[in-house]
């Protein structure tokens, strides 16, 4: 059941629907255990949503809460390699800390 509602959250992604894809990863993230693979997967696709959504510094947060859970760790050094990255963590921090670096060379101090 789980591994259903999980595969639909991801073509929603795909689809555009994230406000949808999020009420599935959420029930995901309540229902799976910490010890379920799937617990740390959905967490990171709730982090890519907000990072895609402009929602970086929530992105950010739900990162360092991944990046802090071992068990969560141990399961995304494992995810794909679309990421082109070792690590999907350190792809999307990546992502995320260049982002505010490029937002506050543009900040004007008058």
């Amino acid at each position: 059941m789980l591994r259903s509602l999980f595969g639909r959250a991801l073509c929603l992604k795909e689809m555009g629907r994230y406000d949808k894809a999020l009420q599935d990863l959420t029930s995901v993230t309540a229902k799976a255990g910490r010890e379920n693979s799937l617990q740390a997967q959905a967490a990171y696709e709730k982090a890519l949503i907000s990072y895609l959504t402009g929602k970086y510094e929530k992105a950010l947060g739900q990162l360092k809460e991944l990046e802090a859970d071992p068990a969560a760790g141990r399961v995304l050094k494992d995810a794909p390699k679309r990421l082109a990255s070792k690590s999907p963590l350190r792809y999307l921090r990546k992502a995320l800390l260049s982002r505010q670096a490029r937002r506050a060379e543009t900040i004007v101090i008058p």
